[in-house]
């Protein structure tokens, strides 16, 4: 079994900083599997990290069939990460492309747009541009580089184009 994905992400992070002469402490929080349900439980110990950039990456888990959160739950659980978490830190990542030929019982690019408008609207109402990870990976050509084998979790290729976009928005 391979590494946790939040470390693979801080590796590439790491590595992708230090070739633009970028020196980065990072801290992901992120659990995988998680949804924002979850991720309001470890909430207050998030905010008293008081990080200079707080990016919230949540949708994929939101949407699946697997867990109960609602559109309305989702968008009202953002709401409160930005709040508590200093409104002018915090950076959305939108939910990314799957690959709904391997796997659409679970979940389906029908619904991952539909969180990723939600996101979207939940931006709007703070002020906030999204980064929007799904577009970027269905602007390929083959969208599916962006993803392992079981067509849901990224590819070194994958983290390579997160890490990239969080980079960017890091640096403006």
């Amino acid at each position: 079994m391979g590494r946790p994905a939040t470390q693979i992400l801080r590796k590439k992070l790491e590595a992708n900083a230090r070739k633009r002469g970028i020196e980065l402490e990072i801290n992901l929080q992120g659990v995988n599997g998680d949804t924002t349900t979850h991720a309001m439980k470890r909430l207050p110990q998030i905010v008293r990290k008081k990080a200079d950039f707080v990016f919230i990456f949540f949708g994929a888990n939101d949407a699946s069939r697997y867990f109960s959160v609602t559109e309305s739950e989702y968008a009202k659980n953002l709401s409160v990460m930005i709040e508590q978490l200093d409104e002018n830190k915090v950076i959305l990542i939108s939910p990314p492309y799957h690959n709904d030929t391997l796997d659409i019982n679970n979940r389906s690019n029908t619904l991952i747009c539909r969180y990723r408008a939600t996101m979207k609207k939940v931006g709007q109402l703070y002020d906030k541009n999204v980064i929007d990870l799904y577009g970027a990976m269905i602007a390929s050509q083959n969208p599916n580089q962006y993803l392992q084998d079981d067509g849901l979790h990224f590819s070194a290729r994958g983290y390579d184009l997160l890490s990239e976009l969080m980079l960017e928005r890091i640096m403006n």
